[in-house]
């Protein structure tokens, strides 16, 4: 049995625990908030035995094997190696960091406490990313020519919500254009070029961003992430010899159309009780039982391959944090 702990207890931490108590084999065994009555609270809401007033007090004691930071992104380096240094294996919500520099801090933590750590990107551990890569390397859509996917829905007007804040990491590009990124780097790798522009809100973050990926074989990625309004949410990967729609919202990969010049249309659909946070548990709980540090689906290295393109995208839009 693997430990669980939770650090924080926002919106996603709901969704997170909810999912935790589904897979076997994972214990959730403790809950930290830097309030002891909002600890509390979530300790009894999941079956929680015990709940911690402190980050700090979690990472002190012996009461679990791993934790999932559910932190703000300004928050997730600090977090991270609060508890690599105390060598509890980490499972750290997506950005793994604000930028490379934290990024590559946070795994140089694990590496010097040969402790595990993984940057929470659910999508690559869900049934559908894995049918979808092995439709692509069977070569069923032939050669990669194109790339779209968008995602965008209408975010909070709160200004001191941590999606508008700038000091808490907020923007549209991190906080969901790392899907759209996500995508088109797993199907293809790290760009040649990267270029971006950005519509920027109240508060300074980006609220909209357009980017394009393009690649020395003539491929593009055409890319968009908004909080402005709800979009398709849909992805398409054109090749030679065929085209994969993935349906809304595709991050979460719930079905895709297949049409190959061979088999013709094939639908895909990958339904599931759990809001999918399960998955990728069960990858982590796997590396736990058998030593692993890193995930091979997921490792460090593609975690540093995602923020330098992050970064690059960042810098070509003009996007700054205050920080």
């Amino acid at each position: 049995m693997v430990r669980w702990g939770i650090v924080g207890t926002g919106r996603i931490a709901h969704k997170f625990a909810e999912d935790l108590l589904g897979v076997h084999g994972a214990i959730p065994a403790a809950v930290a908030s830097r309030s002891p009555a909002k600890a509390q609270a979530f300790a009894e809401a999941y079956g929680i035995s015990r709940a911690f007033g402190t980050y700090e007090d979690l990472a002190q004691s012996q009461d679990v094997d791993v934790v999932y930071i559910a932190s703000p992104h300004s928050e997730h380096r600090s977090n991270t190696n609060l508890y690599l240094k105390n060598r509890i294996a980490v499972l750290c919500e997506k950005p793994i960091g604000i930028d490379m520099d934290e990024a590559k801090d946070m795994i140089q933590t694990a590496k010097q406490h040969n402790t595990f750590l993984m940057e929470a990107l659910w999508t690559r551990f869900m049934p559908g990313c894995h049918a979808l890569l092995d439709i692509i390397k069977d070569g069923k859509i032939g050669t990669i020519q194109f790339i779209s996917a968008n995602f965008g829905f209408k975010a909070e007007a709160d200004p001191t919500h941590r999606v508008l804040n700038p000091r808490l990491g907020g923007g549209a590009l991190l906080d969901i254009g790392i899907y759209p990124a996500f995508l088109a780097y797993l199907i293809m790798g790290v760009p040649d070029h990267i270029s971006a522009i950005c519509k920027k809100g109240e508060t300074g973050v980006d609220v909209s961003t357009d980017f394009t990926f393009s690649y020395s074989s003539g491929i593009e990625a055409k890319l968009y992430c908004t909080f402005e309004k709800t979009t398709s949410n849909e992805a398409i990967i054109k090749g030679t010899k065929g085209h994969i729609k993935i349906h809304s919202r595709f991050h979460e990969m719930p079905a895709f159309n297949l049409l190959d010049q061979k088999e013709g249309h094939k639908l895909f659909n990958f339904p599931r009780t759990s809001f999918g946070y399960n998955y990728e548990i069960e990858a982590v709980n796997d590396c736990i039982l058998n030593n692993q540090k890193e995930h091979p689906q997921w490792t460090w290295q593609d975690s540093t391959n995602l923020m330098s393109i992050l970064d690059r995208t960042r810098k070509s839009a003009g996007i700054h944090y205050d920080l």
